[in-house]
């Protein structure tokens, strides 16, 4: 069911920007963490008036793992996020924005066979990508000397794949059921939305506005609360987007198979 040569032709459509992004992102993880003896310096000067907003994001880090968690975690999430969704329809949409639909009905491949093999290579580049930052953030932590968390650390990554996967298989139903001429950006309204309502349940103590943290799949890989003493696994919301992307991603399959394209 997967044709080699299909996944092979859409890695190498996609290596540039797999290297781009991963050094983009992997080099931002490597500063932040490298960063954290002069702020810890500068958190020790800081008045209570400070301390007691900062308080509100999450209180003053105590070691490197709580600090990347505050200012590289988040970051990290959100972009990884939007590199999935953009992967996840720009693969399955490709043909489609540049003209060269003829391509699927030319091929000696099964329409069923195209799209399997078109998402493993997707699977493929996010395993890539995920893998390439933690080596910076590795190297980072190995600079500064500090692996007292590094099991927390393999976790967040962990986790965050998974997070990533499901933003592949959203992004991708949204390119099968897209009109031809929609743009690839346009499938940055999945993570940013989501991303949104995450952090407006992160910020607040009503307990109303904190039942949002349901409604996104960030909730399961929270930086905040992974790389943080005390971390309790969300199976519900782990399990309710997990079974989602599934959904979506068999959705996704049968539209592709059935759709009609034309140039």
């Amino acid at each position: 069911m997967i044709n080699n040569k299909v996944v092979l032709m859409e890695l190498k459509r996609n290596f540039k920007s797999l290297i781009v992004w991963t050094v983009a992102v992997g080099l931002s993880m490597f500063v932040i963490l490298i960063s954290y003896p002069l702020v810890d310096d500068v958190f020790d000067q800081m008045p209570q008036e400070f301390i007691e907003i900062v308080d509100i994001f999450g209180g003053i880090p105590r070691n490197l793992i709580e600090y990347f968690a505050m200012e590289g975690g988040m970051i990290f999430q959100l972009t990884c996020a939007l590199y999935a969704t953009l992967l996840g329809f720009g693969t399955i949409t490709k043909e489609e924005r540049e003209k060269s639909t003829d391509l699927i009905y030319t091929l000696p491949v099964a329409r069923k066979t195209f799209f399997l093999s078109k998402m493993t290579a997707g699977f493929i580049q996010i395993t890539a990508f995920m893998l390439g930052n933690l080596i910076f953030i590795v190297l980072g932590i190995v600079i500064i000397n500090d692996y007292a968390s590094f099991a927390k650390l393999l976790l967040f990554a962990l986790l965050s794949w998974v997070l990533l996967m499901i933003f592949v298989c959203f992004g991708t139903l949204l390119g099968t059921l897209s009109k031809k001429n929609i743009k690839q950006l346009n499938a940055m309204a999945i993570p940013l939305p989501l991303y949104i309502v995450s952090l407006i349940a992160s910020l607040t103590d009503n307990k109303w506005l904190d039942a949002l943290k349901y409604l996104t799949p960030y909730t399961f890989s929270d930086p905040l609360v992974v790389l943080k003493n005390g971390y309790t696994f969300e199976v519900v919301n782990f399990l309710t987007f997990t079974v989602l992307a599934i959904i979506s991603f068999f959705i996704a399959y049968r539209t592709f198979v059935k759709k009609e394209f034309a140039n």
